[in-house]
C-alpha cells in the first residue's frame, strides 16, 4: 500500500504520486565538460601541435596535410575568449632563406614522427572548434620550445601573429 508524505496510509480514493522526471543534460556530462563543449579553445595552448588538413591552411604542396605549430590564440573584440588560433606549418627540409626565423623540432618532441623545421615565414589563421574538429591533436611542445617561438614570431615579419602576441 502506498504511502502519502506523511508517512501514513492514504485515504481511500486517493491516487498515488507519480515522480517527476528532470531534464537531463545531453549524453548526461557534468557541466564543465559542456562548458568546454561551448568553449573551443580550453585546453589548448601556444606550442600545441597538430596535424592539419591542408584546405584549411594558407600553405599548398599537394600532400593531404601539414604538421603545424599553434603559435597565438587571439581573442577577437567583444568576444570572453579565444576563437582564432595562429599555425605555422613544419617542414622536413630546413628554410632556404636565412633571414627566416626558424625553430626545429627533434623527432619525438610535441609527438613529431621526424624532425620537423618551424619557418616563421607565413602563418595560416583558423577558428579554434574547425582545429578541434579537422586536426589531430599530437603533443604539446616543451615550455622553452614555446618562449623560442615567442622570439621567432616577433623576429618575424608576420605582423597579424605579432600583434596577437603584443596584446
Amino acid at each position: 500500500m502506498a504511502r502519502n508524505s506523511g508517512g501514513e496510509p492514504p485515504q481511500p480514493g486517493a491516487q498515488e504520486r507519480t515522480p517527476i522526471s528532470r531534464p537531463r543534460r545531453p549524453g548526461n556530462l557534468p557541466l564543465e565538460a559542456l562548458a568546454a563543449l561551448s568553449q573551443p579553445h580550453l585546453g589548448l595552448c601556444e606550442g600545441d601541435v597538430f596535424w592539419v588538413p591542408e584546405q584549411h591552411l594558407n600553405y599548398h604542396s599537394g600532400k593531404a596535410g601539414r604538421f603545424c605549430v599553434l603559435v597565438a590564440l587571439e581573442t577577437p573584440a567583444g568576444s570572453p575568449a579565444p576563437t582564432i588560433g595562429h599555425l605555422v606549418v613544419g617542414s622536413t627540409s630546413p628554410e632556404w632563406d636565412d633571414s627566416v626565423p626558424e625553430i626545429m623540432a627533434l623527432c619525438g618532441e610535441g609527438g613529431l614522427p621526424e624532425d620537423t623545421f618551424f619557418s616563421f615565414r607565413m602563418a595560416s589563421s583558423i577558428d579554434l572548434a574547425l582545429l578541434r574538429e579537422v586536426g589531430r591533436y599530437l603533443d604539446r611542445l616543451d615550455q622553452k620550445r614555446t618562449l623560442e617561438m615567442r622570439e621567432a614570431v616577433l623576429a618575424s615579419t608576420l605582423v597579424a601573429v605579432k600583434r596577437v602576441l603584443q596584446k
